[in-house]
This record gives structure tokens, sequence and C-alpha cells, in this order.
């Protein structure tokens, strides 16, 4: 027996004539509908049993008023007939499926939901139409195509962590080169550098976002190796007598000062880790090396002592003590290898107000080290002298000195 076919809004055969208010209680539409295709909604299955037997009178007239614009409602509708008819489901474009594909769901129109799902993990998305989707899957109450859940990740497994941890190990490998001057050595790539940073900054905001621990932490690693393995660049090529192989010592000074950025925007945990790390290295403190002076007293200045001056980072007061009692010398030789004075007047208010918030007993050794190291550069000593004589009036003033 051949199978009937009902044509979507044909009056003469239809059993339900259907009004759709518009949401805010306006004009929508008037469809006219057959039971058999309506009755692919679990929703409107259930509406018709109780009130096909109270009514004899046809076509049977509903009112609906449904959360989404009645023109999509219709759409719902008109997919009913197509999955009837048993035709190839069209949908003009993503955002289409996107909008009805809630609709469906509020009719418990689960063929629908499906054709949907099966329509939006065979094409391509935009990030704004992945952000929807993803935002609109978690909220409706529906079982996710296999597929589709593949595609988007949901529910991250071991495998996925290794394809993280490679792509974070292949990005952050581009990163210790950099543009030489005439004749120099090495390569920098600025756009890649960039590229690098967004990709990650961009994991651990996605990782903070979705709650993804195990995303946050093999990113976390990812970095923390990489720091680790410059470091160890570094003192290896400082170690070397031969000019050239020094020269790429300073690409990883470069690559490190960029790294040390990179961290801080992602994790402040980590960032405080690496900051401790490096500052307790003995062999970075007390390397009389000349190669990489300026990315050196960057990450000394810009990344520790700065932040630590106006409150960016917050370290404790045995790290204060130590980091100014064993880096304040290598700083002013920095300062002095580059012959720059206004380095050497920041690093000193630098240093002014990272003190200021010591005892008055700390306070004084870091007094003696600053007019220790004045003396064997040979600088005017009126700052450290003026400081600490400041301190010690404030001290008898307070009582602190009797």
């Amino acid at each position: 027996m051949e199978k009937q076919v009902f044509q979507f809004g044909d009056e003469e055969t239809s059993d339900i004539k259907l009004h759709i208010i518009g949401k805010d209680g306006g004009e929508g539409h008037l469809v006219y509908l057959h039971s058999q295709v309506l009755k692919k909604s679990e929703f409107y299955e259930a509406r018709l049993s109780d009130r096909w037997c109270l009514e004899d009178e046809r076509p049977l007239e509903l009112k609906i008023r449904p959360s989404v614009d009645p023109d999509i409602y219709v759409k719902c509708f008109r997919l009913m007939y197509s999955c009837e008819a048993e035709e190839g489901i069209h949908f003009s474009d993503v955002d289409e499926a996107l909008a009805i594909l809630p609709a469906v769901s509020e009719m418990l129109f689960h063929e629908g939901i499906q054709k949907c799902m099966e329509y939006l993990e065979a094409v391509r998305w935009s990030p704004e139409q992945e952000t929807k989707l993803r935002a609109m899957l978690s909220s409706l109450q529906i079982n996710i195509l296999p597929d589709l859940a593949a595609r988007l990740s949901l529910g991250i497994n071991s495998g996925d962590l290794g394809m993280l941890k490679q792509i974070l190990k292949d990005m952050l490998s581009t990163i210790p080169y950099r543009k030489p001057a005439a004749g120099g050595f090495g390569h920098i790539n600025n756009l890649a550098r960039t590229e690098v940073e967004q990709y990650i900054v961009g994991y651990f905001e996605a990782a903070n976002a979705y709650s993804a621990k195990d995303v946050a932490e093999t990113c976390r690693s990812a970095l923390w190796e990489k720091f680790l393995s410059i470091v160890e660049k570094i003192k290896y090529f400082d170690s070397l007598s031969t000019e050239l192989l020094k020269n790429i010592g300073v690409c990883y000074w470069d690559a490190l000062s960029w790294l040390f950025d990179l961290i801080r925007r992602c994790d402040g945990k980590l960032y405080e880790t690496c900051i401790l790390q490096f500052c307790e290295d003995s062999d970075l403190s007390t390397s009389q090396s000349q190669v990489g002076v300026q990315r050196k007293l960057d990450i000394l200045l810009d990344r520790i002592l700065y932040p630590m001056a106006t409150g960016q980072i917050i370290t404790p007061r045995p790290f204060r003590v130590y980091f100014i009692t064993k880096w304040l010398g290598e700083m002013v030789r920095l300062t002095v290898c580059l012959g720059s004075a206004e380095k050497f007047a920041a690093l000193e208010r630098a240093l002014i107000h990272v003190a200021d918030t010591l005892p008055l007993g700390d306070q004084k050794g870091i007094y003696d080290i600053w007019k220790h190291v004045c003396n064997i550069y040979s600088f005017d000593q009126g700052n450290a002298t003026r400081w600490w004589a400041q301190k010690v009036q404030h001290a008898i003033n307070h009582g602190q000195i009797i």
C-alpha cells in the first residue's frame, strides 16, 4: 500500500488548525497541519491525545505561544513534513539550524533534534557560531550526537590532552630565536610569538571558563618545562668562550623575557614560581657574563623589582629581603655595562619602594649592601645615605630606637 503523503499547509486535508501567537502577544501565524505528522512531537502528541477525544469538530483548533520566533516555529513544522516524506533535510545555513534546534527541543521533536545535530556536525562554523552552539548544548536537555560531541571535544580524555601537550610543545619551540643585526645570528618571528601568546592565553581562559583543570595543568606544565629549558640554555651559552656561540645566548635571554610576560598573563602562581626559581639560581646571580645584559636587566627590573615595588606581584618578606640581598649587586653591574645612569636612578627608586615595606633591621642590611655596591662602582652614595637617615629619624620619632 502506497504511503500517504501530506503537504504542509494543505487546508483541504488538514485536521489541525494551529494559531502561533507572537512572543509579545501580537499577530503570529495560522498554519494548517496534519495530526499524523504533528505527533512526531511528543509535546503535541500528548496535547492532541487530551483534546482529540473531547472535540468532534474538525479541524481541531489549537493555540500556542512558543518561546522562539514564530517564523522559526513554522520552520520546525516544515522540518516535520520533510522527515515524514523522508526527503533530504536542507537548512539554509548554520544560523538557521542553530535557531531551529532549541525550538525542536522544546517540542520534544526528537527526529528534528537529530537532523539539526547531523547538519551542524557536518558543516563549518564561525568561532561565534561555535560559542553559541556550545552554550546551547549545555543548556538543552538533549543527548548530543557522538560525532558532534567529539568535534567539540566535550569530555576531554587523555588522548586529547596528549595532543594538547604536543601542540604546546610545537608552538613554544618557535620562540628562542631573534632577528639579528646586520651579519648577526638567528631569526625571530614576531608574528609567531604574537600568535603563540594569543593561543596559549586563550587556552588558559577557556580552561578557566569551563573549569577544565586538566587542560590548565597541561598548559602550566608546558610553560614550566619551557622556562626551565631556556634557563639551562642561558647558563650553557654564558659559559662558552666563543663569541658567536655567546650571541646565541642573547637569543635565549630575549626568549626568557618574552616567556616571563606570557606566564604572567596566563597564571599568577606559576609566574611567582618562575621568579623564585630564577632568583634562587646561583649560576645566574653570580655570572659576570656580558651576554644578554639588556634583557637580563629588563627581567630583573621590569618583571620582578618594579612589580614588587608597585604591588603588581605580592611576595613574602623573606623573598623581598633575599632578592635585594642577592641581586642588587648584579643589577647595578648590569646598569654599568649598559652605561645607563637613567636605569640606575630607576633601580634606586624601585629599591626604595620595596625596602620601605621591610622592618628596620632588614632595612639596615639593605643599606649596607647598597652602600657597598655604590663603593665598588664609584657611584654617589647620597640616595642610600639620605634614605637610611630618614628611616632612622622615623624610628626615633616612633620610639623604635630608645
